[in-house]
């Protein structure tokens, strides 16, 4: 039997605090400060391999000191050390796309982290640290710090903006959470991004002039390919961002209290969403009516998620409004081609 299939009938390990410890404080390199967040998210946080693989660099909400989960709809409160350690991670590392980036071979992070490399990572963790059995996400969920509270998820609140600041006042003095990335984050993280990828083009395209394809080209490629998904999900936000922006800027100078009922990111996921279903259903020959009243009810629907019913009562009409404003400029758009 081969060294490998050995280590598949190696019996989970129980950790006792001495190895939980030991787990996360691990070298304070990029890479030992993204495997120490790891941990932390395991032992003190519960977290799922599939939570965690999804977390954004946005979803940490330094305000609230919560977690942002990837549904939207729930945060998690941090432990004081998990806290600490994401701070640190962050500040080291200045994740932009995914909150756990992948690493190559010689270190480096880039990209995200996939559920099977955290099952991987996660057992190597336990054999470097030379736990007498292998260790696992069961064993990681099952430890118990008698010390600790785990966190438990609850419904995230998004807050109003205050109606004696002007929206971009509250977008410079809040690191606000929403359903899409206000524009001068999306912006920064896009452009800086972009940085990053560039240099790695330029490296890979004077390495091919040069002909010396060695293992640091195949390092570069897999570097420039983790920019690359990492930027995805930033140019989606930041492409919805930018297309609702003329309407937005029509709806806050025609309506000053428009923000009274929710943030302003929910207020782009509105017109976002009031677009959307309003181009499909104009495209499609729907009379114009019907496809607003199609397109209130789409709204409405997102708005429940995330306002109660008086909230949504009150903010009825200027709903609607926003819909009729949204309807104007989806029908300037078909006809422009």
């Amino acid at each position: 039997m081969n060294k490998s299939a050995l280590a598949d009938v190696r019996p989970s390990v129980v950790l006792t605090g001495e190895y939980a410890s030991k787990l996360k404080h691990q070298h304070q390199t990029p890479q030992g400060m993204r495997d120490q967040l790891l941990m932390c998210l395991l032992l003190n946080e519960k977290l799922s391999v599939r939570v965690i693989s999804e977390l954004r660099a946005s979803s940490a909400d330094q305000a609230q000191r919560t977690l942002v989960l990837p549904s939207g709809e729930e945060e998690l409160p941090l432990t004081d050390e998990t806290w600490r350690t994401l701070q640190a991670y962050v500040q080291m590392t200045t994740p932009t796309g995914y909150l756990l980036q992948g690493s190559v071979s010689n270190g480096d992070l880039n990209g995200s982290m996939k559920d099977s490399s955290i099952y991987v990572r996660v057992e190597h963790l336990g054999q470097v640290l030379g736990l007498p059995g292998r260790l696992t996400i069961e064993a990681c969920h099952a430890y118990r710090d008698p010390a600790l509270v785990i966190p438990q998820a609850r419904k995230r609140a998004i807050p109003a903006l205050t109606l004696s600041a002007r929206p971009s006042e509250q977008a410079a003095g809040a690191d606000q959470q929403g359903l899409l990335s206000l524009p001068a984050a999306s912006i920064d993280a896009v452009m800086a991004g972009l940085a990053q990828l560039d240099e790695c083009l330029s490296a890979i395209e004077r390495i091919r002039r040069e002909g010396d394809l060695s293992m640091a080209f195949e390092e570069l490629c897999l570097k420039a390919s983790g920019f690359c998904a990492s930027l995805v999900a930033e140019l989606a936000d930041l492409q919805r961002v930018i297309s609702v922006l003329p309407l937005h800027a029509m709806l806050v100078r025609l309506f000053p209290h428009m923000e009274e009922y929710g943030s302003e990111a929910l207020l782009y996921s509105l017109e976002w969403c009031a677009i959307a279903s309003l181009s499909e259903a104009l495209t499609a020959g729907v009379p114009r009516l019907a496809a607003e009243d199609r397109a209130y009810r789409a709204c409405e629907q997102l708005a429940l998620r995330y306002l109660d019913e008086t909230q949504l009562h009150a903010f009825a009409d200027k709903l609607k409004s926003l819909v009729v404003y949204a309807c104007m400029v989806t029908q300037r758009r078909i006809e422009a081609g």
